[in-house]
């Protein structure tokens, strides 16, 4: 079965478009205030998405570049988009994307306190629960790093609107969406004026 068309999310090509005009690199961090779901480029509507409930809500069903599952955005989701010029073609991409979520997690670590591990293919957890989904594109001269962080959003959205993943990483154990991801806002106080700088500033200076 073909992967479904659907449109494209707005920040890859801005995103993109950055580098292409020049920019050695582009970041951005924003939070989302649309309910809208967001897919992986090889991820199917079936079985994936409760599409009958995206319908119902007015939800917006839209793709990304990059790879990974697919995921909610809604007020108190933040967008972190990351893209970087690039002529190399040997790049390990997925230790490049595990060393864009470890920055991240470094930076939440400074901010908050508390401990962030990588698990999965760029998932940021506390403990074992999930607060931040990875992808990755290459392409276009540029790689392409997105980012959403469950900051301080409704965590039953996700279920509302998606069904269990056909694919998992092994850490998840079959669990449930409410028992598989958390929020920052769940385990600290955060000054989200200070945490914004925080990773803007290292994703800025990253290489690879």
């Amino acid at each position: 079965m073909a992967i479904e068309k659907l449109p494209y999310f707005s920040g890859d090509e801005i995103a993109l478009q950055a580098i292409e005009t020049g920019k050695k690199c582009f970041v951005d961090i924003y939070e989302y205030q649309k309910v809208s779901v967001v897919l992986g480029n090889s991820i199917k509507l079936d079985p994936d998405i409760n599409v009958k409930a995206c319908l119902k809500e007015k939800v917006l069903l839209l793709r990304r570049k990059g790879g990974g599952g697919a995921v909610v955005l809604s007020p108190g989701v933040w967008v972190i988009t990351a893209c970087y010029a690039n002529k190399r073609k040997d790049l390990n991409i997925p230790m490049i994307l595990h060393r864009i979520a470890l920055t991240i997690g470094e930076g939440l670590e400074q901010i908050t306190n508390i401990k962030i591990s990588l698990r999965g293919m760029g998932d940021l957890c506390i403990g074992d629960r999930k607060i931040l989904g990875s992808s990755l594109y290459s392409g276009r001269g540029a790689i392409l790093y997105q980012g959403s962080l469950m900051v301080d959003n409704d965590l039953s959205l996700i279920s509302k609107f998606l069904n269990h993943p056909s694919k998992e990483p092994e850490y998840r154990r079959g669990r449930r969406h409410e028992d598989f991801v958390t929020k920052l806002s769940n385990a600290a106080k955060i000054n989200t004026d200070v945490m914004k700088q925080c990773l803007l500033h290292k994703l800025n200076t990253f290489t690879f």
